[in-house]
């Protein structure tokens, strides 16, 4: 910079003397002209100097940055070699982007390669916990190439595991500073879940939470929501379509959900379908024809899902027992028969959901006991003490 600048001045600088000497009026006028020239001339010579000194410090600063991100990306990544390494940090200076999802490339092959050689149960101790023989992954890239390994197979039960974990690796990653990692973590584990198509969680979901993830102590909260969303709109053939697991996941999802700080009136609404569609689904003989037998149970325990509040005046009563004892028989049967008929009076009789009326009608007026149709009990309707 010294030396363009000197370059630039010294020659017109040296003519200014020569004309002072001579006296001559035209001298010193053009002298004059030659000294606005070269006042131009070091002005705009400092300006270009101070404009490549700038982008040169600019350009340091950059590579400096480039330097330091790409040891913070990929020193602790095993890729094929050192000098595989040195080279990429070094070309990444000069294309960062390009060179970066040359790297991350790389990376996925070498971790894929990792994980081909774990067993099935590594695999999916990493899916599920995002750890291998109880000790945590350290590196994003093995766990996303776990991701894209067991995510094809995953159930409803396996997506809300796995995703949990996903969200908290995440989430430590963005709080060390580590955003990028934490962004391809969660848009990987998003897409791969999306192309599953069965963890109970929409599209529409699944892309906003690979935008910003859910605070820890808020999943099981908004993974109730989501879960219940997905209810709500889900019809009797999907419910016909889907697995005992993933029904049976549901229903226990939608039933804890309160317990979970969900949303009671979304939960309500998901509750109040899935019963619906599941009883639409059992009356249809196609359909029915179709299910498996485990299926075809796991429908008609969602079909006498219950309401939030419903639930709760099921537990404060006991219905369970009055059920079992009703279809037990016997001296059992009698005395349901008396709890349901005080029941029936009871203010609370109201506001109990409309299949516990219609059981506890049932009972009340059973008569002789020797004519008793048992009624209906979910398998997870059990006695309480």
């Amino acid at each position: 910079m010294i030396t363009e600048m000197a370059c630039a001045v010294l020659p017109a600088l040296s003519i200014i003397p020569l004309f002072k000497m001579s006296g001559d009026v035209l001298g010193r006028a053009t002298s004059l002209v030659h000294g606005s020239q070269a006042t131009a001339a070091v002005a705009k010579a400092g300006h270009d100097a101070i404009a490549r000194s700038r982008a040169g410090q600019g350009a340091g600063r950059m590579r400096s940055n480039l330097l330091q991100a790409a040891q913070n990306r990929f020193g602790d990544v095993p890729l094929v070699g050192g000098a595989l390494r040195s080279a990429g940090v070094n070309n990444a200076i000069t294309a960062p982007d390009k060179q970066y999802n040359d790297l991350d490339r790389q990376a996925m092959q070498s971790a894929g390669e990792k994980v081909d050689g774990m067993s099935s149960a590594e695999q999916r101790e990493g899916f599920l916990n995002g750890t291998t023989n109880g000790q945590q992954i350290a590196d994003t890239h093995t766990m996303r190439a776990i991701i894209a390994k067991q995510a094809p197979n995953a159930t409803m039960a396996d997506a809300q595991q796995s995703m949990q974990s996903v969200n908290a690796r995440a989430n430590w990653l963005q709080e060390h500073g580590r955003e990028r990692e934490a962004d391809e973590l969660r848009r990987d584990y998003a897409n791969a879940m999306i192309e599953n198509g069965k963890s109970g969680i929409s599209t529409a979901t699944l892309q906003s939470w690979a935008d910003t993830g859910w605070e820890d102590d808020r999943f099981n909260a908004n993974y109730s929501d989501a879960i219940s969303s997905y209810a709500t709109g889900l019809s009797a053939q999907a419910q016909a379509d889907m697995s005992a697991a993933n029904l049976t996941h549901m229903r226990q999802t939608l039933q804890n959900s309160a317990a979970n700080s969900g949303n009671v009136a979304a939960t309500d609404a998901g509750i109040s379908n899935v019963r619906d569609q599941a009883s639409s689904a059992l009356s249809n003989r196609d359909m029915l024809s179709k299910m498996s037998a485990t299926t075809r149970s796991a429908l008609v325990d969602n079909s006498l899902l219950r309401s939030t509040g419903g639930q709760n005046l099921a537990d404060t009563h006991k219905l369970a027992n009055v059920y079992h004892d009703f279809n037990s028989g016997g001296a059992n049967a009698t005395a349901a028969a008396t709890r349901a008929k005080a029941l029936m009076s009871h203010a609370d009789f109201s506001r109990m959901d409309a299949i516990d009326q219609s059981r506890l009608r049932t009972i009340a007026s059973s008569g002789s006991v020797g004519r008793i149709i048992p009624v209906q009990i979910a398998s997870w309707d059990r006695r309480t003490p």
